[in-house]
């Protein structure tokens, strides 16, 4: 009869889910819940990056008309880069196996970030003289590589609104506590590891 009684109840022989596991349905719901943050950070970093591009690349000043000009495509070119960055990268939310990799590999989203910043150096470092007539004013300018500028800015726009730390460095925190690091389980004693508040 004891023996009956220990294989009827599934949880006692362990078979069940762990009473703090993440039930299949709610995991990983956090890569939504990180994209305002995202995107927060994006409007954070791409404004002064742009105000440096539009001054890099400007070869004549007209006063408040420049100013002006400034002033509106910083609101205007962030904006529209991180909202077609967002919807680009949808997939990476919306299909399950490439939410999976991406998020099991967050470190190709960094990667990505590190890449744009270093289009953004090389662009600047790389300079060439151009001369021509603008409003009728002849120059004689030097100015930074421009098709670099606009290639970092768009990669790290993408990447900067679709990157996050990698899974398995809260694992290794986890593991560092003594919590197993094992995302959406409890750790022993009862404690829960950083990655399950990281995917709750």
């Amino acid at each position: 009869m004891g023996r009956e009684e220990l294989t009827a109840d599934p949880r006692r022989a362990g078979a069940g889910p762990h009473p703090l596991e993440t039930p299949p349905a709610s995991r990983q719901p956090w890569v939504w819940r990180a994209l305002p943050i995202q995107i927060a950070i994006a409007f954070i970093v791409m404004p002064p990056l742009w105000v440096y591009i539009h001054l890099s690349l400007t070869i004549t000043y007209d006063g408040i008309l420049t100013l002006l000009g400034l002033s509106v495509t910083t609101v205007l070119a962030p904006s529209f880069t991180i909202f077609a960055a967002v919807v680009i990268g949808l997939p990476l939310r919306l299909v399950p196996k490439l939410q999976r990799w991406w998020t099991r590999n967050g470190e190709a989203g960094l990667l990505g970030v590190a890449i744009g910043y270093g289009f953004l150096v090389a662009g600047s470092l790389i300079k060439h003289r151009e001369t021509g007539i603008a409003d009728g004013i002849p120059y004689n300018a030097v100015l930074p590589d421009a098709t670099m500028l606009y290639a970092g800015w768009l990669v790290l726009g993408f990447f900067i609104t679709h990157s996050w730390l990698p899974l398995r460095w809260y694992r290794r925190s986890g593991n560092q506590a003594g919590g197993g690091g094992v995302p959406g389980r409890a750790a022993p004693g009862g404690t829960t590891t950083q990655a399950q508040f990281t995917n709750s």
